[in-house]
């Protein structure tokens, strides 16, 4: 009698079978690390910065007057392991976007990089923001920010701060 023997069976049968297992599993792995689950996004010693804690002026404020400020001073906490921050101020109701943050069209309003470098244990931004805000007829402002390391590596951003100007803006 002649019994055919399976491919599978056969030792290249057997050596293919072995290959696409071994590249699915790399594929899984390669995916599931580029989304964070290995942390394929982290840093050489694993971490990424943590988020900084906007607190001045208090999230939810309302400002009363600026007219006699020249500046809008924005402070947060500062991060372990930043180098510099940077802040990204969002505008409510500007311009072409009446009833919607400037930064749904899909660009942001404004970003400033490579805050705090001779301030990082009370990091700020001071700004005329507020004085773009009016100009750009806007209603409301809100911010956030984020450590970046010495190696240029972003942290996690911080939540939107949101402030609401009341009275004579100049």
């Amino acid at each position: 009698m002649n019994e055919k023997k399976s491919f599978w069976a056969s030792l290249p049968g057997i050596l293919t079978g072995i290959a696409a297992v071994l590249t699915a599993i790399i594929a899984i792995t390669s995916s599931l690390s580029q989304i964070g689950i290995f942390g394929g996004e982290d840093h050489k010693n694993g971490s990424i910065l943590s988020s900084p804690i906007p607190q001045k002026p208090s999230c939810g404020s309302v400002i009363r007057s600026l007219s006699d400020t020249k500046y809008l001073v924005l402070g947060w906490q500062p991060v372990d392991g930043a180098s510099t921050y940077t802040v990204e101020a969002d505008c409510f109701g500007c311009s072409q976007y009446p009833n919607s943050w400037y930064s749904q069209s899909g660009t942001p309003w404004h970003i400033k990089t490579g805050l705090g470098l001779r301030t990082l244990q009370n990091p700020i931004y001071s700004s005329k923001l507020h004085k773009r805000l009016k100009e750009a007829g806007g209603k409301s402002l809100r911010w956030r920010v984020w450590a970046v390391d010495s190696q240029g590596h972003e942290g996690k951003k911080s939540h939107w701060c949101q402030l609401a100007f009341f009275g004579n803006q100049q």
